[in-house]
């Protein structure tokens, strides 16, 4: 059974939740990583 994680209180391995533009900041990086990895998977680049 899979438990659905809201995104708002996701722990972070530090244990702080990021908030505002801290949030949007690690939230961009993360998004272009995942880009980055699809791409990389799919032999875009």
């Amino acid at each position: 059974m899979e438990k659905k994680v809201n995104s708002q209180k996701l722990k972070l391995p530090s244990g702080k939740i990021l908030k505002g533009k801290e949030r949007k900041l690690f939230e961009t990086k993360k998004i272009k990583l995942d880009v980055l990895k699809s791409e990389k998977i799919l032999g875009i680049n």
